[in-house]
């Protein structure tokens, strides 16, 4: 009786050890898999850039513009997420995908899965305004970092994961001599290391180069970040 129950208790393990083995190998195709789709799609990375703002500063017209070189002066229903390729400038390509949001829509599961938070205003915005919208992303931005990365608060970007930016769209509608939000709005930028630029959705001017711009800032970022665990 004893050797029957310590037979049927060995194959039992057996069959457990050989269920482990067949599910982490399954698991390491599967990572192989996603791996060899996204070159056979065309790129080499995704990136997910999370856009967020007051209301009516073209948030959604940035987006639009930039994956379908599309714009209108009507409200945009963006019911699909706009995705597009872009090339780095080591020569691989990334598929960049967008979320948006009104600042009462920013948090923390809206920007759990993103490489990138993008803060978009426009030339009548006031300085408390723009102000009201960098605490948000910071407080927000300082809890993704506590939960991914075990790190102490740190409103200041230069050793976050991820990538913050400032946009001033409507670029084509600021005034001569230009609007005080704009110099203000890049000092906020260049004391915390975000990126910053004025850009317009309706002419398209530097949509295009802002988003390959926060590609290759996502890229350091993470080239940064293995670099670092390398050494450790």
């Amino acid at each position: 009786m004893n050797l029957l129950l310590i037979s049927l208790l060995i194959g039992l393990i057996i069959i457990i050890v050989v269920f482990f083995k067949l599910k982490k190998k399954n698991q390491d195709n599967t990572q192989d898999n996603k791996k060899v789709n996204k070159t056979n799609l065309g790129f080499d990375f995704m990136y997910k850039i999370c856009v967020f703002g007051g209301s009516k500063v073209g948030k959604k017209s940035i987006i639009s513009k930039f994956a379908d070189n599309q714009f209108s002066e009507a409200p945009i229903n963006l019911k699909k997420t706009k995705n597009k390729i872009v090339c780095l400038n080591n020569g691989k390509k990334a598929m960049l995908t967008f979320d948006h949001g009104n600042e009462d829509d920013i948090t923390q599961s809206y920007v759990r899965s993103g490489e990138a938070l993008l803060i978009v205003i426009d030339p009548t915005f006031k300085i408390a305004q723009l102000n009201a919208l960098v605490k948000i992303a910071q407080k927000i931005v300082s809890k993704k970092i506590n939960i991914n990365n075990n790190e102490k608060n740190n409103q200041n970007n230069s050793n976050c994961n991820i990538v913050i930016g400032i946009l001033i769209n409507k670029q084509d509608i600021i005034t001569n001599p230009p609007q005080l939000i704009i110099s203000e709005a890049q000092e906020i930028a260049n004391d915390n290391n975000y990126y910053f630029n004025l850009v317009s959705a309706k002419t398209g001017k530097d949509i295009i180069e802002t988003m390959e711009a926060i590609a290759n800032k996502i890229f350091q970022n993470k080239q940064n970040k293995q670099n670092k665990q390398n050494k450790q």
